[in-house]
């Protein structure tokens, strides 16, 4: 409980934009303070994370197929 998680980006398989990175380890902080202080701050921060991965609907599909699978 004293140490701080490991990020995302070092056990996601694919590619995590660094401001999501670094917004999902301040949600995790272990000082209040230092998370989102609202969920409005934190759905205002969501939506200025850029993501261009080239995510299409057939992609999604696959993944849900093999999430499913699994």
């Amino acid at each position: 409980i004293h140490t701080a998680p490991e990020p995302v980006s070092a056990r996601a398989e694919g590619t995590i934009p660094g401001a999501l990175d670094e917004l999902v380890m301040q949600c995790l902080a272990k000082d209040p303070e230092d998370r989102p202080q609202s969920a409005r701050e934190l759905r205002r921060r969501l939506g200025e994370v850029t993501v261009d991965d080239g995510w299409t609907p057939e992609r999604a599909r696959t993944w849900w197929d093999d999430f499913e699978a699994g």
